[in-house]
């Protein structure tokens, strides 16, 4: 990544983004990215994050879905073996039910093991408690990329399966307004998990209302720029990976730090 396109205040947010992302931690951290519709980058912005948190730590990183099938942009260039120590003490029955490319573990919800029936359709809240936490110790941090929920009460149970939670917008502001009511309600829990916004250009808007909104808002903010590179399925700019950075880094510390981080 070449940083000489930035300033000197830039280049210093991005170098303790990456140290924030990279933050030795004694428990698992447990992150959700959760939209409210459909086709907003949610997928993709999880898999961007989970390889920048993957680049700075020894310990396991996993992406779990909660769609079925999913297809993740972390095995678009095909799965991988794991290096020794990623699969080492790593159960048999959780390996075999995952894939791993680009340093990142990649698994659905319902290929998970678990009692009970099969799933059919999207993973709830209920079932990621049944299978997905109890593997969860197994890795440093666990992002789950979650569909957009059938209510509120179902968007808000999926948030607080993590610790800290991304919700993902589009830039426009009609889609991107909802998002953000949610998000101060669930920052105005002192119980609930702790919140950050990512506002994705999917659509190529270049709309300048995330970047005025953000300064109002009492929680943090990251925002991804269209990126046609992604779209032609190639690696993304070196500006998507700097997003991507800064919401790593951005997870961490709300996990770790509580409000203060805030």
């Amino acid at each position: 990544m070449t940083l000489t396109a930035f300033t000197a205040s830039r280049q210093d947010a991005l170098i303790s983004a990456a140290d924030a992302a990279g933050m030795p931690i004694s428990t698992g951290r447990r992150f959700a990215f959760l939209p409210l519709s459909s086709h907003v980058g949610t997928s993709t912005v999880a898999a961007l994050t989970a390889r920048a948190l993957a680049a700075g730590r020894s310990g396991r990183t996993l992406v779990v879905a909660t769609s079925t099938p999913h297809s993740s942009p972390l095995l678009a260039a095909g799965r991988q073996s794991p290096p020794a120590r990623q699969d080492s003490g790593l159960p048999g029955e959780v390996s075999s039910a995952l894939a791993f490319g680009q340093g990142v573990w990649v698994g659905s919800v319902a290929d998970l093991p678990g009692a009970g029936q099969d799933l059919v359709g999207a993973a709830t809240s209920a079932d990621w408690f049944q299978r997905v936490a109890p593997i969860s110790r197994h890795f440093d941090v666990v992002c789950t990329d979650w569909n957009p929920q059938p209510s509120l009460a179902a968007t808000v149970a999926a948030a607080r399966t993590s610790q800290a939670v991304c919700l993902v917008a589009a830039y426009g502001r009609a889609d991107a307004e909802p998002v953000v009511a949610l998000a101060r309600a669930l920052h105005s829990e002192p119980d609930g998990p702790r919140v950050t916004v990512a506002f994705v250009d999917v659509a190529r808007t270049r709309s300048t209302w995330p970047q005025l909104v953000a300064t109002r808002l009492p929680f943090p903010v990251v925002r991804f720029a269209h990126d046609e590179s992604l779209v032609l399925g190639q690696a993304p700019r070196s500006a998507t990976q700097v997003s991507a950075i800064a919401t790593a880094g951005t997870l961490m510390r709300l996990s770790a730090a509580g409000r203060d981080a805030e």
